[in-house]
């Protein structure tokens, strides 16, 4: 879900770009569709929004992952001392 709200972020301006250039002839019907984009401001708080929010998950599970790893038990093994040679 992450991955798919970066790219729609990243990927809207080149895709209006694209449309405009290849259908020329219907930029003015769409024009009230393109302005209702976010403005630049907005799409920085986005932007950091996103990064704050996989920042904060990826915190989380190397956290999670350290506690499981920390809560493992620990096993101490004898062996013979005939066996090591």
């Amino acid at each position: 879900m992450i991955a798919a709200v970066g790219a729609t972020i990243l990927a809207r301006p080149l895709l209006q770009t694209v449309w405009k250039r290849w259908h020329p002839e219907l930029e003015s019907a769409l024009l009230p569709l393109f302005r209702r984009t976010f403005p630049p401001m907005s799409l920085a708080r986005q932007t950091l929004a996103l990064s704050a929010l996989t920042g904060a998950y990826l915190q989380f599970y190397f956290i999670e992952v350290g506690l499981q790893i920390a809560s493992l038990n620990s096993v101490t093994v004898f062996l013979p001392l005939t066996s090591m040679t």
